[in-house]
């Protein structure tokens, strides 16, 4: 009998597949595909994923990295660009040789939005801070006003938003509102 050690070769796992992404201007890699916590099979990677592997903060409040996407917030709105193609379905190039980028007429919710190769990512424009704030306020308009009383009082994340990302002033009053206080 032999006492020879044996080593087991295990196979190396094939490579990630990455896509080159810009947030705010700052380039990333980042996977093009991210397993799925619920079915364990790959799904794209979002918007939201990329932003979080630069550490850009977007706000939401119905995403969980663990759970299905629901989308259904909008408090991730972001605007993006994805490069711009030709009649010939290639790359439009701007003179310096860089890719030319088409920004999209709508925003898009970052929590469920695939990303594509050389997309652009914009989290902090005037649009989209605007759009932020118009959400914020349709969530506090018929929000209840118990925070006082109610169990996530200093840990809540409309609380936290509605300082960082909301408006001094309410774009609107509607008699008979929560948010009035008379």
């Amino acid at each position: 009998m032999s006492n020879a050690a044996t080593t087991e070769t295990k196979p190396t796992p094939p490579p990630v597949e990455t896509i080159k992404v810009k947030v705010d201007g700052r380039e990333v890699e980042v996977p093009k595909t991210t397993i799925d916590p619920i079915t364990g099979k790959p799904v794209p990677t979002t918007m939201i994923q990329a932003c979080n592997a630069v550490r850009v903060d977007v706000p939401h409040y119905c995403y969980h990295p663990k759970l299905p996407i629901a989308g259904n917030c909008r408090m991730c709105l972001v605007e993006f660009g994805t490069p711009a193609l030709g009649p010939d379905r290639k790359p439009v190039l701007n003179p310096d040789g860089t890719p030319k980028i088409a920004k999209s007429p709508r925003p898009a919710i970052a929590c469920a939005t695939p990303i594509s190769p050389g997309m652009e990512i914009y989290t902090n424009t005037p649009a989209v801070k605007q759009m932020r704030e118009g959400v914020l306020e349709s969530l506090l308009i018929n929000h209840p006003l118990d925070c006082p009383i109610c169990d996530q009082a200093g840990e809540c994340k409309l609380q936290e938003y509605s300082v960082d990302y909301g408006q001094r002033e309410p774009l609107c009053r509607s008699e008979g509102s929560q948010a009035e206080t008379g």
